[in-house]
């Protein structure tokens, strides 16, 4: 009976090596994609830092244009009255602003103005409160839009 127990120690000993065989090889593919989901994350990490420096050497580089009021508050002024079709372009104008930058004070001074003109009195007022809210104190580069 010996030679019995000593079959079922071997049996044992063998199946423990398999078991352990299989759990290292299974530790190494597991390793391996981690490797390869962690070198994936620090690459695209390392794009988006750098189309953020890019953006930020670009927005340095190239000073902000200023904006003016869409109506000048001085009557002898050009653009002190609008006819409705010039005051509608206007606004559609800096609607397309506003949607590039919704926090830019000017802009929402702008829309607020030609709403006013256009005596729609609920919108004017909506936009002069975002513009009274934008916390924003300087302006940002507005890129011009093609009419």
């Amino acid at each position: 009976m010996a030679w019995l127990h000593s079959l079922v120690l071997h049996i044992r000993l063998i199946w423990s090596i398999g078991l352990f065989l299989a759990r290292i090889a299974l530790s190494e593919l597991t390793q391996r994609k981690l490797a390869l989901i962690s070198t994936t994350a620090v690459i695209l990490l390392s794009a988006i830092a750098l189309l953020q420096v890019v953006k930020a050497v670009e927005t340095t580089i190239t000073p902000p244009t200023p904006l003016e009021l869409a109506i000048s508050t001085e009557p002898l002024s050009a653009t002190y009255r609008l006819t409705p079709a010039e005051a509608e372009e206007q606004l559609s104008y800096f609607l397309k602003l506003y949607e590039l930058q919704p926090t830019h004070r000017e802009i929402l001074l702008n829309i607020g103005i030609l709403y006013e003109t256009l005596e729609n009195t609920r919108e004017a007022e909506r936009y002069f409160d975002l513009a009274a809210k934008s916390n924003r104190t300087t302006p940002h580069i507005i890129r011009g839009i093609e009419k």
